[in-house]
This record gives C-alpha cells, sequence and structure tokens, in this order.
C-alpha cells in the first residue's frame, strides 16, 4: 500500500550518533519533500534503496538485519507480499544507480581515471541486481577450490563445472601460456616463481571477465601462497559478489597413490611436486578462513561433489 515515505532512503542519508540513546541515534536526512509523485510509494521500495546500499558496501549483515526488523513490525499480510517484491526493487534500485554511473563514465568532461571508476561501480550495481533477481544455484559468486597435488580438487572443479559453473583451471592456463599441448609434460622451467605469478595473473584476469559476465566461476589451483589467494577474494570484493574457498583435502597414503598412477593429465605434478608444495603450504588468513571450508577429497567424485554443494548451501550459493 502507497505511503509518504523518504523518497530517496540512501546510506548517505542515514547518520549514526552513537552517544546518543535510541531511537534519536539515527538520523535521516534530505527527504523528497517536492515532490509527492516521488515520496509516496510502496514503502518496500523505500526500504530496497537502503538495504542495496548496504549490500554493496559489503554490510550484508546489516541489510538483512534491517530486513527482519521491519518486517518484523509489518503486518503479517503486508510482510508477505513485501518480501516478494523486496527483491524485484532491490534489483531496480540497483540497476538505477548502475545507469547513473554509466551515463557519468561516458560524459567527456569526466577524467579518465574517474570514467573507469564509475563504469567498475556500474558493473558492481549490475551483478548486485543479477544476484537479486536469480536463485541461489545461478547467481554470480567465485569459488576457489584448492589444495594440495592430488587431494582431488580438480576432480571436484570438473564436476562442479558440470553444475553450471565456469571452470578456470591454473595447469591448463599455464600449458596454454608456454604453447603446450594440454597433456604434453612441461619443462621444469615453466613452474618457476616468475611462471607461477604469471599463471595466477592470467587467471585472476580470466576470472574478471567471466564474473563480469554474471557467470558463477569455480577456480581450480592449488593456492599454496597467500599472495595468490588474496588477489581473487579481493577481486570478488570489488565486484561484490560472495566468494567461497574450498579446500579439498585427502590423507597422504591417497594422494600418493593417485599420484603414482596418474598418466595423460594436464597436471604435472608428481609426489615430489605434492612434497614441496606440502612443505610450503601457508596457512589462511583469518579472513580467508571465515569464508573457507575442508571438503574430504576421498571417495568417489559424486560423494565428494555432494559434500562440497551441501557447503554452498549453507554459504547460501547453492
Amino acid at each position: 500500500m502507497p505511503r509518504d515515505t523518504h523518497g530517496d532512503l540512501r546510506l548517505e542519508h542515514v547518520y549514526w550518533f552513537p552517544e546518543r540513546e535510541g531511537p534519536d541515534d539515527l538520523v535521516v536526512i534530505d527527504c523528497i519533500e517536492f515532490g509527492e509523485q516521488f515520496r509516496c510509494a510502496d514503502p518496500v521500495a523505500d526500504l530496497a534503496f537502503l538495504v542495496m546500499d548496504l549490500r554493496e558496501a559489503g554490510r550484508r549483515d546489516l541489510a538483512d538485519a534491517l530486513v527482519e526488523g521491519y518486517f518484523a513490525v509489518t503486518p503479517d499480510d503486508e510482510a508477505s507480499e513485501g518480501r516478494a517484491l523486496l527483491p524485484l526493487y532491490v534489483a531496480y534500485r540497483a540497476t538505477v544507480r548502475a545507469k547513473v554511473e554509466a551515463f557519468k563514465a561516458r560524459e567527456p568532461e569526466v577524467p579518465e581515471a574517474e570514467a573507469r571508476a564509475a563504469q567498475a561501480r556500474a558493473r558492481r550495481y549490475l551483478l548486485l541486481a543479477l544476484r537479486e533477481l536469480q536463485a541461489p544455484a545461478l547467481a554470480p559468486c567465485l569459488l576457489l577450490v584448492m589444495g594440495l597435488p592430488g587431494t582431488g580438487k580438480s576432480t571436484l572443479a570438473r564436476a562442479l563445472a558440470g553444475e553450471g559453473f565456469s571452470w578456470v583451471r591454473s595447469d591448463a592456463v599455464r600449458k596454454q601460456l608456454a604453447n603446450l599441448p594440454s597433456e604434453a609434460p612441461a619443462d621444469p622451467s615453466v613452474y618457476t616463481p616468475a611462471w607461477n605469478e604469471r599463471t595466477y595473473a592470467v587467471c585472476r584476469e580470466l576470472t574478471e571477465a567471466r564474473l563480469s559476465e554474471g557467470e558463477r566461476v569455480v577456480v581450480d589451483a592449488n593456492f599454496k601462497q597467500d599472495s595468490q589467494r588474496a588477489p581473487f577474494v579481493e577481486l570478488a570484493a570489488d565486484l561484490g559478489v560472495p566468494a567461497q574457498i574450498l579446500v579439498v583435502t585427502a590423507d597422504d597414503p591417497t594422494i600418493r597413490e593417485r599420484l603414482s598412477r596418474r598418466t595423460g593429465d594436464v597436471s604435472d605434478a608428481d609426489v615430489s611436486v605434492y612434497l614441496q608444495a606440502r612443505a610450503a603450504w601457508q596457512p589462511l588468513r583469518p579472513e580467508h578462513a571465515a569464508i573457507a571450508a575442508e571438503i574430504d577429497g576421498a571417495g568417489p567424485p559424486e560423494e565428494v561433489l555432494q559434500r562440497a554443494l551441501q557447503q554452498l548451501r549453507a554459504a547460501g550459493l547453492w
């Protein structure tokens, strides 16, 4: 039901004064007083603007708390309708902000650096809108599947590709950069630190391009060092898409047995490579551990896939 609302309830119009007692600790400014046609509307559409801004700012927790608080004091019939309409309104608000930023990016008087920033913001808003309108199993997200050689991470990544993820595989990228057939053994020279850095950089470029198109991306690499993980997690944050880390594990005998019988694979890893990677493995930093889950890579591939999908469901990504 239309009501007299704020009309422009953006995050920049809400101020918090922590030294005050509630509800006077929150002050909202710049209501559209001059135009009833903009101000009198569905209050859920007004709510959606602030929800959208909070989600765009990376505070989905505050956005969710705001939504739950609002509907907790809303009559049941209106709350039911409002919850159904909220994703549409949030997507609408995000799309309008994307249009504003896109117009700014094309203005000839806007400096180039500022125009690029506006273009990036427009893309971020559009991805937010897409996430609101799609089911969790279809919405853009980034999945990092990492682990030591032989744990089964590539087998899991391949299975996830069968579930709709776009697969970026570091082993395949490395062979392409070296102009080698995928199953041809590579010279040790393409496994130097410089080559590793180049390979991960190209994987990141591919990931950014695919996420920007609204795809769900799984990046398959060992990610044994923090410096290899951080650029991907930061990319997801920059684009406003959720990231999830799956650390695939297996016991030492299983890994050795798998690597000893590996033939005709794009990966060149053997037991010696496994031992080197194990020695070089760096623990996840706390903020990465917060979005990570360990997946047991032992057993049939379908069972491992189901373990991964269960984790994605828990994270709201499936």
